[in-house]
């Protein structure tokens, strides 16, 4: 949807990490920044200064349903604290507003079904923004998959170890999170994992932990366990692995991921470690099977909007995925 204006007009709420999506937005010809709003005033201003923002200035707002309400906008990006984002979004929903929200989308069933109902009576078109979809690798092994590099893929793998009791005072809604025991955080590893299967649905699932080791502000264990591993399978028979970690201390490993076909295997950079791939189609100059690096096959199988628009992408977060997956939004 594009308004008189030629332009869709995008507001965005949360002046957090998902601010720096306003660099996307303003770069993209198709789109303006028409809103921005947070509890703090100083905070948007402080925003749009740091991302420099010039003129025409969007408008700011300090109360969300206000922002939703003034009739101009045509999409909105979520960036608030996790709880918020299933009532945010289906507030602007009802008023046929595109949304974008970062993740995880919700972490309750019943907020999950509340959210579907939303999405289905509305005019408008909600996607969750998951950035590690759009890595420049995932996208590049999505194409070798659909080329048959790897065979047919029966097995993937992915892990988020990231210690963030440090960062509890920037982000205290991250205490919420430690309240559940479960995988809660898991759309990082899940979406690339989805996306690389064909999205075959995991049908069976399971999940363990190594026990609660850390406390909080009170001297109480968290409930959430510190190591916790999931397993599925899914409707067509693959087996889905998932690991996460925000408790204990250690090297931030971030995301990983491994792909393994019945020809072929797919592994992220790890540390020190660039991503590599192994198949029959891949040989030194014996004959013999070999480990190459992935950016080897970029050539043939990085997708055209990388290609297109690396030079951009590379001055936005997450490595440029942020700009593509705004781009697919």
């Amino acid at each position: 949807m594009v308004n008189a204006s030629g332009k869709i007009r995008v507001g965005i709420v949360g002046m957090g990490r998902t601010a720096a999506f306003m660099r996307p937005v303003i770069a993209h010809p198709h789109a303006t920044l028409a809103a921005v709003c947070d509890l703090d005033e100083d905070l948007c201003r402080a925003a749009l200064d740091r991302y420099g923002v010039g003129s025409p200035q969007p408008a700011i707002y300090t109360v969300y349903e206000n922002m939703l309400q003034s009739g101009r906008l045509d999409a909105v990006i979520i960036g608030t604290p996790v709880y918020a984002h299933v009532p945010q979004s289906i507030l602007a929903l009802a008023e046929n507003i595109h949304v974008f929200s970062e993740v995880p989308a919700t972490w309750s069933l019943d907020e999950a079904k509340a959210l579907v109902h939303a999405c289905r009576t509305s005019q408008a078109t909600y996607m969750m923004g998951e950035n590690s979809c759009y890595d420049r690798s995932i996208m590049t092994v999505r194409n070798m998959i659909a080329d048959g590099v790897f065979g047919h893929i029966h097995y993937a793998e992915g892990e988020y170890i990231h210690e963030c009791l440090s960062l509890l005072a920037k982000t205290p809604w991250r205490e919420k999170l430690f309240a559940l025991n479960g995988l809660v955080y898991t759309t990082h590893e899940i979406g690339p994992i989805m996306s690389l299967i064909g999205w075959d649905r995991i049908a069976r699932l399971s999940a363990i932990g190594s026990g609660s080791h850390f406390a909080g502000k009170a001297g109480q264990p968290y409930v959430q366990e510190t190591r916790l591993v999931m397993q599925g399978q899914t409707a067509q028979g693959r087996l889905v692995r998932v690991c996460q970690d925000f408790q204990s201390p250690g090297t931030h490993s971030h995301h990983r991921y491994v792909i393994q076909g019945v020809n072929g295997r797919f592994e992220s950079g790890y540390r020190d470690f660039p991503a590599q791939v192994m198949a029959p189609s891949i040989q030194d100059e014996k004959g013999s099977m070999v480990w190459k690096n992935l950016s080897e096959f970029e050539a043939r199988y990085l997708p055209d909007i990388w290609k297109r628009s690396e030079a951009e992408a590379k001055k936005h977060g997450h490595g440029g995925s942020d700009y593509v997956l705004i781009n697919d939004y």
